[in-house]
């Protein structure tokens, strides 16, 4: 009696309504995707937390188990950038932004853009993005409000990546697929200084340990470690397998840079002896979207649009990286 009480109650429910047919759900097996992966520290779990895209939905991974925490609501389309802070997960899909908190409570969206947001950082109490046109906007990210709107020409400067230096107050280094940088005040609006470049398009950018220093990766391979106060190079490095997509510093005591590649593969840089201290080769089959080392642990967590995320520990006697934890699914569709 209680189940044909109930399967009379879920009948009436979809005549009353509409089909249940295209209700949203969560597909098994799917890890993550090209867009690079996003971590937060949060103190009340002592652990940090993994976000990775799959499609319309983001996925929120413990670091300690790689256990999956929580799946998003689904988005209209598909989630082209995500960025967070202590507080909210901030991802574009198309023209919108939205800020979730705790990953499935939405607390607001932010419009205005006219092209898909493909880059964005959240930057103290203020949310920057930038679309595909090139138009940066700057959001009030308590209000909702837009503040600010700086509208570059594709043709001159195509913005490809952000960074705010650290200890540069109101300040963003914007990177260029023209290979130049520039530095913005994002609070009067006015050019700082542009840095020449090195005649490739820049890929990534990411603040080092020291002040006034920050990594850039090229497209042809190249990544020069530069002083912004002084435009001077500290050191260059060179990887062989194509662009340089991701950079990331260890904070954990040792003075190491790594960044990741078109082919799959991670190279670890020992910046005081200035030369490649490791190789670690088809780390994922495709492109590494991400690579970051989580705050003052030896652990390093990648992904890929391989569908899979991957967790590093550097305890090698040499000083090398091996697998510690993955979740990975099908990296292209299964045939039988």
């Amino acid at each position: 009696d209680k189940f044909q009480s109930k399967f009379e109650y879920e009948l009436k429910i979809m005549t009353e309504n509409s089909s249940v047919i295209f209700t949203g759900h969560r597909p098994l097996g799917y890890v993550s995707n090209h867009v690079p992966l996003v971590t937060r520290y949060i103190t009340r779990r002592k652990e940090h937390l993994i976000i990775t895209v799959a499609g319309k939905t983001f996925h929120t991974y413990g670091s300690s188990k790689l256990g999956l925490l929580s799946v998003s609501k689904i988005h209209p389309t598909d989630i082209t950038a995500v960025t967070a802070d202590s507080f909210l997960v901030y991802v574009a899909a198309g023209h919108e932004i939205y800020a979730w908190r705790r990953g499935t409570e939405l607390q607001r969206i932010y419009s205005g853009h006219e092209a898909s947001v493909h880059t964005m950082m959240a930057f103290g109490p203020k949310l920057i993005s930038v679309d595909a046109d090139s138009v940066l906007k700057v959001w009030d990210i308590k209000d909702g409000s837009e503040e600010l709107q700086l509208t570059f020409s594709n043709d001159k400067t195509k913005v490809t990546s952000l960074c705010h230096p650290s200890t540069y107050l109101d300040k963003i280094l914007v990177g260029s697929e023209q290979g130049h940088l520039q530095l913005w005040n994002i609070k009067s609006t006015k050019l700082i200084y542009t840095f020449e470049g090195w005649g490739s398009a820049v890929r990534c950018m990411e603040q080092a340990p020291a002040i006034d220093v920050i990594a850039i990766g090229l497209e042809n391979g190249d990544i020069f470690v530069h002083n912004l106060k002084f435009d001077e190079t500290v050191v260059k490095f060179s990887q062989d397998w194509g662009a340089v997509t991701c950079l990331t510093f260890r904070t954990d005591g040792n003075p190491v840079m790594i960044s990741g590649s078109s082919a799959g593969h991670i190279a670890c840089w020992d910046l005081e002896k200035r030369k490649l201290s490791h190789q670690m080769r088809s780390c994922h089959s495709g492109p590494v979207a991400s690579v970051k080392c989580l705050q003052g642990e030896p652990v390093m967590v990648t992904n890929s649009k391989d569908n899979t995320l991957k967790e590093w520990i550097f305890d090698m006697s040499d000083g090398g990286g091996r697998q510690l934890r993955w979740r990975e699914g099908h990296s292209s569709p299964p045939t039988r």
